[in-house]
C-alpha cells in the first residue's frame, strides 16, 4: 500500500476500513485457492494483501482509541 493510499484510508469511516478488511479477506481467500491449484503466478501478491490488512486494522485501531480518548475527556471536563 502507497502512502497516498494510506492518507485516504485515514479519512475514511470505521465501517468502510471493516468493509475493505473483509473485501481484501476474501481476496486473499481467491488468492490461496489459487495457489493452492498451481495457477498463481504472483504468490507476493498475498504477502501484500496481509500488509495491507494490518495497515487498516492499525488505522481502524488508531480511530477507535481515539474516540475512547475523546469520550474521556469529554467525561473529564
Amino acid at each position: 500500500m502507497k502512502k497516498k493510499d494510506l492518507l485516504e484510508i485515514k479519512t475514511k469511516t470505521k465501517d468502510e476500513l471493516r468493509r475493505m478488511i473483509i473485501d481484501i479477506k476474501s481476496e486473499i481467500g481467491k488468492l490461496n485457492i489459487e495457489q493452492s491449484l498451481k495457477k498463481l503466478k504472483n504468490t507476493n501478491a498475498i504477502k501484500s494483501k496481509k500488509r495491507d490488512i494490518a495497515a487498516l486494522l492499525t488505522v481502524l485501531s488508531m480511530k477507535e482509541f481515539l474516540e475512547k480518548q475523546d469520550s474521556v475527556n469529554l467525561n473529564n471536563k
